[in-house]
């Protein structure tokens, strides 16, 4: 009789699990498809998209649940999530560490072909593979360990501040950042120890390009008033030829 007792008890805890999980997938279906229906209509794309388009699509995904990401090495301190997504390849523990074309691009064509067409026509000499969302949430100093390096930022929104401060041992008129935490290089070497302080200058990114190392210490200066602030990053992955 214990032995049946304990088997049944398995058999119930086994429906328990597959039932939990299916719920998890509804939940995350039906994410997704809410998600999708706020992507930029093919009658709204133009050829040469404004800042205003760009700023009407963000604040339209905005207008539902944002998408949610778990970067720790960006997330602000007592946070374990931020509010942003990943557009063009990517690669991680969501993918296996596979390259691929991100969910969020699958989901969102509109809004990927519109901020594709956004650099192009002011960066089109440049290149890029990936493009990460920020929506509202000033990042803490890190390093892209996995990026080739040259990256580009456009800020938009209805806020004050938000600067991007990035490392310059040579900055005329910088200002010190000390570290509150060890970060580390791909290899897993510390780049930028605790408690050391760094020089760097702040880059006024609303409304305007800026360019920067994403390989080098780099973080957002608080956020003022609304805290309406979408940051549109372009970088290259390192196993980009993998995909």
């Amino acid at each position: 009789m214990i032995g049946s007792g304990s088997s049944k008890m398995h058999r119930n805890s086994h429906v328990g699990i597959t039932f939990g999980s299916l719920a998890l997938s509804l939940i995350s279906a039906q994410r997704a498809r809410r998600l999708a229906a706020r992507d930029v209509p093919d009658n709204d794309l133009r050829d040469h998209p404004s800042e205003m388009d760009v700023l009407a699509s963000l604040r339209r995904l905005a207008s539902g649940e944002f998408p949610k990401q778990s970067r720790p090495n960006v997330h602000p301190e007592g946070t374990t999530e931020v509010c942003g997504l990943s557009l063009g390849l990517v690669a991680g523990r969501g993918t296996g560490q596979q390259v691929r074309l991100s969910r969020s691009s699958r989901l969102l064509p509109g809004l990927t072909k519109l901020l594709c067409r956004f650099f192009r026509q002011h960066q089109p000499d440049s290149y890029f593979t990936s493009i990460q969302v920020n929506c509202g949430f000033a990042s803490r100093a890190h390093v892209d360990r996995f990026n080739l390096g040259p990256t580009w930022i456009y800020a938009l929104g209805d806020f004050k501040g938000g600067e991007l401060w990035v490392e310059d041992a040579d900055a005329a008129e910088g200002d010190e950042h000390v570290c509150v935490h060890d970060i580390l290089k791909a290899n897993g070497i510390v780049a930028y120890g605790k408690g050391s302080s760094y020089r760097g200058r702040s880059l006024d990114v609303h409304n305007k390009w800026q360019q920067f190392d994403g390989r080098q210490l780099h973080y957002t200066k608080p956020i003022n008033g609304v805290q309406e602030r979408f940051s549109i990053i372009f970088y290259s992955i390192l196993r980009h030829t993998k995909a």
